[in-house]
């Protein structure tokens, strides 16, 4: 008996979720990228509670090869999936979803690398807004029914296709995919795409929501770069560190504070001449300004979590000079 091809084994796998459903199998129009594409075949199922179609990307690997062939490592690859509304006496599945799909295949393909759960991508080389959308970048999450489907030769990860606004993606990049995802979706477990969407943030009282978890749990952001920071060092017996900082920047730098320093984790900012580390101070309520001192260390501004409110008067304040006597070594001049 020879083995299943992989097509086989991904009906069967479909079968198991969506029993009694027949779908339907759409070619990959753009024939001149064929043969360098990943995408095969699309497959649309006209789901129910609620009514919706599921797209899903398929590879070439899973149309045409055997799976009980010569074995293959675990990380396999991905196919992607997005979920979208079905209106009533929709018969047909939009054909947009199939252009994100492949997009979104042909720019891993581009990149040479993997799309993985949690990467958040900006559809730039799609008219989105063309559709009436301000769904514009994607957040890719692991599937929530088709989740991965484990073969002779290895399994495959499905990721669905998320659509995000461009402040939401903004949100992710400091909160963390895992918890925005979960805010998002919490009503709406299957995270359909409902193009009309606005961004949550819109909604005062999510965005005060997101606002005190992401102050509560902290940012899983490490580093961020800050081209237009200027900074002025003096040396002396009392190093000094001068921040010249202008109003988007002065925001980036109190969130970092917030959401780094306060949670007691190290936070990098980066310039185009120079990068400073921000700690938090281990004991004592004293900032202090380390000085590069050569071989390859970057200056590091020590900081005390429990002084962080008084620290943010500097950032989110007017524009002026701020100095505070708990931390000698540092000016910050808001522009």
């Amino acid at each position: 008996m020879s083995p299943p091809t992989g097509r086989e084994v991904l009906d069967a796998h479909l079968a198991s979720h969506y029993p009694g459903l027949e779908p339907w199998s759409f070619w990959r129009s753009d024939y001149s990228r064929r043969r360098t594409s990943s995408v095969h075949t699309f497959l649309v199922l006209a789901a129910s509670q609620p009514e919706h179609w599921v797209y899903l990307s398929v590879s070439h690997r899973f149309a045409e090869r055997n799976l009980g062939s010569r074995p293959s490592p675990p990380s396999a690859g991905s196919e992607l999936t997005l979920r979208l509304p079905r209106k009533q006496g929709e018969f047909m599945p939009p054909p947009w979803p199939m252009n994100v799909l492949s997009w979104l295949s042909d720019f891993a393909l581009d990149a040479g690398s993997h799309l993985t759960p949690g990467q958040v991508v900006a559809l730039s080389g799609l008219p989105m807004k063309m559709l009436g959308t301000e769904l514009t970048s994607v957040l890719l999450a692991t599937d929530p029914i088709l989740a991965e489907l484990h073969a002779t030769n290895g399994h495959t990860r499905f990721l669905q296709v998320v659509g995000i606004t461009e402040d939401e993606q903004e949100a992710i990049h400091w909160w963390g995919p895992d918890s925005f995802l979960q805010l998002l979706t919490e009503d709406e477990p299957l995270r359909l795409w409902h193009p009309e969407r606005r961004s949550i943030l819109e909604d005062p009282m999510m965005a005060r929501r997101m606002r005190e978890e992401l102050e509560r749990d902290g940012s899983s952001i490490i580093m961020e770069f800050m081209p237009g920071l200027r900074l002025h060092r003096s040396d002396g017996e009392q190093p000094t560190l001068e921040l010249l900082i202008d109003e988007r920047e002065a925001f980036v730098f109190a969130r970092a504070l917030r959401t780094r320093t306060r949670h007691h984790r190290p936070f990098l900012v980066r310039t185009r001449e120079v990068s400073l580390q921000l700690l938090p101070a281990l004991e004592g309520e004293r900032g202090e300004f380390l000085a590069d001192e050569g071989q390859g260390r970057q200056p590091c501004l020590i900081i005390p979590p429990q002084r962080i409110d008084e620290m943010l008067q500097g950032f989110e304040g007017p524009s002026g000079t701020y100095t505070w006597p708990w931390f000698p070594g540092l000016v910050v001049r808001r522009l």
